[in-house]
């Protein structure tokens, strides 16, 4: 008996002897499956049915299943042969379940009701739905799409390629694919390969992808003219982001590779809004509640108390002049001591500084209100990086070109209150004074 006759035959010897005497160790106490991620170790392979084709995944991918009452749930698909699947997932009981494997392949499948552990569930296949055609396996092109490493897929799309182009191509396609993936959040939704006007999908990858066929033949296009790299970011109907990558393998074909970066943009998104949260807090106890960190959209709330009594654009340092003369004629007979309306019109004059010279350009509001004053200073500059606000508040002399630098301190000491919306679309700042109700009379006046 040959060397690999013998490793088969232990193999077999193994597997029988882990079904008979010891079932309930599978997928947790494999010593092999522990220390390296093996597609022979038969040990763990008692979960489904399928003898030597059954191959555990590279990486797990998402599937979504439904029960058949309509109830839909998601797994993570771990094992594969072309009549069983191994799954990971939160199990609904059903009779049978539709399972999702790509956009157009289905199964129809049961539950192996004695095998299943942690978490993990074995099926066996009863039907293969592709679009109008069925059987009761996989087909061979079906398992290699779903057993398919990276390295067996890149070795797909260069195929046919001369040899000494094929390794730069795959490593070029690697170095596409690794720069986009963002650990576990980023998913392959499909892969396709193009030549000339015809383009056909490789591995359908999990993620449920669906693009109009258009949008792959602009990228090919594009790549084909270029001769080089190709990327382009498309949200479809359903709000839903993919990064599109085309690779040119020469002047008529390339390979095309689909990532949906949703998942990351909401996650990103989810972890912005909690760090900016935490900065409102950390800047409202640090200021003793006289800065509050707001949205834009709660700025007009603010601004629609009161009486407006100015507004002007203001894009050169002349033209502040012109708002701090106005301000100075709303505020003279006030009641406000003529020091007090001096080192206000410091802090508007420090915010409007900043405004020209971070945004080149904005907008000045003044609103006469029962309690005092508001001037609302508002731009379309890059915004301020909150993670600079903490320190901008506490630290006198700290600066950098997008914070407010020592003129926040300044205004922070002079002022009752300081409203702040900000974002890379731009910064709105409330100057707030509260002086005495003679600041009413002027208001009648006004009127």
């Amino acid at each position: 008996m040959k060397k690999g006759q013998i490793a088969f035959a232990l193999v077999k010897v193994q597997q029988g002897r882990k079904i008979q005497g010891e079932s309930d160790e599978f997928m947790t106490k494999c010593d092999k499956c522990q220390s390296e991620y093996a597609t022979t170790c038969y040990s763990c392979f008692a979960l489904i049915d399928g003898g030597f084709l059954r191959r555990k995944l590279e990486e797990p991918r998402k599937v979504l299943l439904e029960t058949a009452d309509g109830k839909q749930f998601t797994g993570e698909l771990l094992m594969v042969s072309p009549v069983g699947l191994g799954i990971k997932t939160e199990i609904v009981t059903s009779s049978y379940y539709i399972i999702k494997l790509q956009d157009i392949l289905k199964v129809k499948a049961q539950l192996i009701g004695a095998r299943g552990r942690d978490g993990i569930y074995g099926f066996d296949i009863i039907e293969v739905r592709r679009g109008d055609n069925t059987s009761r396996r996989l087909n061979k092109e079906e398992y290699r799409a779903l057993t398919m490493t990276c390295g067996q897929l890149l070795e797909e799309i260069s195929d046919g390629l001369p040899d000494n182009v094929k390794q730069i191509v795959q490593e070029r396609l690697k170095l596409e694919l690794d720069k986009a993936r963002i650990l576990d959040s980023l998913q392959v939704g499909q892969t396709f390969k193009y030549q000339k006007d015809n383009i056909e999908p490789i591995a359908g990858e999990s993620g449920h992808v669906t693009l109009p066929m258009k949008e792959l033949i602009k990228v090919a296009e594009k790549c084909r003219k270029k001769g080089t790299h190709c990327r382009e970011l498309i949200i479809n109907e359903k709000n839903q982001m993919f990064d599109i990558h085309g690779i040119p393998f020469d002047y008529q074909s390339g390979g095309i590779l689909v990532l949906d970066v949703t998942p990351i943009l909401l996650k990103e998104q989810e972890m912005k809004k909690k760090e900016k949260k935490i900065y409102h807090e950390i800047i409202e106890a640090v200021t003793g509640g006289k800065m509050l960190i707001v949205e834009k959209e709660e700025i007009r709330t603010y601004m629609a108390i009161g009486k407006t009594v100015l507004k002007k654009d203001v894009s050169e340092p002349q033209e502040m002049e012109g708002v701090r003369e106005g301000i100075r004629g709303f505020l003279s007979d006030s009641g406000m001591s003529q020091k007090e309306v001096l080192l206000f019109l410091v802090c508007v004059s420090e915010a409007l500084t900043n405004t020209l010279k971070h945004a080149k350009a904005g907008s000045c509001r003044v609103n006469i209100i029962p309690e005092g004053i508001r001037v609302e200073i508002s731009d379309n500059g890059p915004g301020i990086n909150f993670k600079d606000l903490p320190r901008a508040t506490l630290m006198k002399n700290f600066s950098t070109k997008k914070s407010l630098g020592c003129g926040f301190t300044i205004m922070l000491q002079y002022l009752d209150r300081i409203i702040l919306a900000t974002d890379p679309g731009g910064t709105t700042i409330i100057l707030e004074k509260k002086i005495t109700p003679a600041a009413e009379n002027r208001e009648a006046k006004a009127g």
